[in-house]
């Protein structure tokens, strides 16, 4: 038996780092850079705790009942849908809820009414929706457009609209994609284009800016740089979307949905956090500090796409005004299925279980951030070179009472993310149906009003009829011509073709009068003509 078969697997893995090291001092013109960036990235000791599963895998039996408990609830006492199943996104957000959710008083709990039950889990799929693509006024009314151009109908929330628009039209694929990429930065640049005058200002409703004081707050809390890779001049990110709260159209599609935020988190949440998420006296509720965080602009981006997820952890008390929350950063597995493909519950390959499977899988893996068509993606801290890990922690310092807020944000994206990166809503979140209200004419001509206060050219909203002012008209002008009260002036060219005209014709000279023809002092005089 050799050496090297009796050496442990630490002993192994030493063993190959140090034949490495060697092989790297030993090849020629190796840059000094290289050699300083290895001893930095071999100092480095980045904050790290063994992340949890995803999905607690040892709650997937009970769950299930439950699962089963409400589906056949449904079936049996809400005519509406004697066929009811799970979707994929529904059953996802039922693997990520705690226990406490499906028991007596809980949000889901299969002794609710079964009405409430449906309406709950329907909600739940608008509300992840709302959160993923994070609409401006703009990409939703372009949304709308696509979607009446592609089905001739309003948008509905039912399954079938949802699948039969499996391949949606290149206008919607556009407007998801440029959603998802950056929704706060879009936004920004839209309100700064938009600072117009004139009177139709009088006649929009109450909008907000992004408030450069609440983003000065968070730079300054965050030392200016990515929390993640300590890279400077970051982007001010909000956690839960700006776009749900920035005018009065966006506030009201938000009501729509903000009860599902109940189920997914908690009644005390919801009444705690709907008058800053969605109240209409207070456009901006949201745009606070306490739901920002300083990221660097790829990991933005990557963010926006669902393609990592921040934990909340805890809150350690520093002082009595202070506290400091602590962050755990996962990458997130990317799922390729539909969102709303219907779920099968029978079984042990049931559709509940094999989700487990694969966030337990992609966990055994490594939890690795997802290939893109793209190509690979990763992060890297500035100052060692260490790639960014699932499993990293991060700490962040805040007023107590902001510390809780925080860690409240955090929870929501966590939930909407995880859920969304499980089913399939993330790869493709315009496959996940819209609430029925927000087709609503209602709505979208509020939305186009609001999107024109951000701009200096007013179109109409796709089949919405607004009135157009009238404005005074001149009429028989050439358009080039000049309005003035002046005397109009000839031409002088004109002028001059006027003098030769008249010396071709006969010449006619005004009358001459003499005296001397005078029969008396008060007889008109003799004409003749002088030749």
């Amino acid at each position: 038996m050799t050496h090297e078969a009796t050496m442990s697997a630490h002993d192994q893995r030493l063993k190959r780092q140090r034949d490495l090291l060697e092989e790297l001092h030993r090849r020629p013109g190796v840059p000094e850079g290289h050699l300083i960036a290895l001893k930095k990235l071999m100092r480095a000791d980045p904050a790290f705790e063994t992340p949890h599963q995803l999905l607690p895998v040892d709650e997937a039996a009970a769950k299930l009942d439950y699962a089963r408990q409400i589906e056949k609830r449904i079936r049996k006492h809400y005519p509406p849908a004697p066929d009811f199943r799970f979707n994929q996104t529904q059953i996802a957000l039922v693997a990520i809820l705690p226990l406490s959710s499906f028991k007596d008083g809980g949000n889901l709990s299969p002794k609710r009414a079964a009405m409430d039950l449906y309406h709950a889990l329907e909600l739940i799929v608008h509300l992840l929706k709302h959160f993923l693509l994070k609409w401006t006024n703009k990409s939703y009314l372009g949304h709308v457009a696509s979607s009446n151009m592609a089905g001739g109908a309003s948008v509905s929330g039912t399954r079938v609209s949802s699948r039969k628009k499996r391949k949606p039209s290149s206008r919607a694929d556009q407007a998801a994609e440029e959603d998802t990429s950056e929704r706060d930065d879009v936004i920004e640049e839209e309100q700064e284009q938009g600072k117009h005058g004139g009177s139709d200002d009088e006649y929009v409703s109450p909008s907000a800016n992004r408030s450069d004081f609440e983003k000065a707050q968070c730079r300054r809390r965050d030392g200016n740089a990515c929390i993640l890779t300590n890279m400077s001049d970051p982007d001010v990110c909000h956690i839960v979307p700006f776009g749900w709260n920035d005018d009065q159209a966006a506030i009201r599609k938000t009501n729509y949905v903000m009860s599902a935020c109940g189920s997914l988190l908690s009644q005390d949440w919801l009444d705690q956090y709907h008058v800053h998420l969605a109240n209409a006296s207070e456009p901006g509720g949201s745009d606070k500090s306490w739901n920002m965080i300083c990221l660097n602009k790829q990991l933005h981006q990557y963010w926006g796409k669902a393609l990592f997820a921040l934990k909340f952890l805890g809150i350690d008390t520093d002082t009595e005004d202070e506290a400091i929350v602590k962050i755990q950063f996962h990458w997130m597995p990317r799922s390729k299925k539909d969102p709303m493909a219907l779920c099968s519950l029978t079984g042990k390959n049931n559709d509940l279980n094999k989700m487990m499977d694969s966030a337990k899988t992609f966990r055994d893996n490594g939890s690795h951030p997802a290939v893109q068509p793209s190509g690979k993606l990763g992060a890297f801290h500035v100052d060692s070179g260490s790639p960014l890990l699932t499993g990293q922690l991060f700490y962040v310092r805040l007023p107590t009472e902001d510390a809780i807020r925080f860690g409240d944000m955090l929870k929501l994206q966590w939930a909407c993310i995880v859920s969304a990166s499980l089913s399939g809503g993330a790869e493709a979140p315009h496959l996940l149906p819209d609430h029925p209200k927000w087709g609503d004419s209602k709505l979208r001509t509020m939305a186009w009003v609001e999107d024109q206060a951000r701009r200096d050219v007013a179109r109409p909203p796709p089949n919405v009829a607004v009135p157009m002012p009238i404005r005074p008209q001149q009429y028989g002008l050439g358009p080039l011509e000049s309005i003035s009260n002046l005397p109009k002036q000839e031409d002088p060219s004109q002028k001059q073709w006027k003098t030769e005209e008249q010396s071709q014709k006969t010449r006619v000279e005004e009358p001459v009068t003499t005296g001397q023809d005078c029969v008396s002092e008060n007889a008109p005089p003799t004409t003749r003509w002088q030749t």
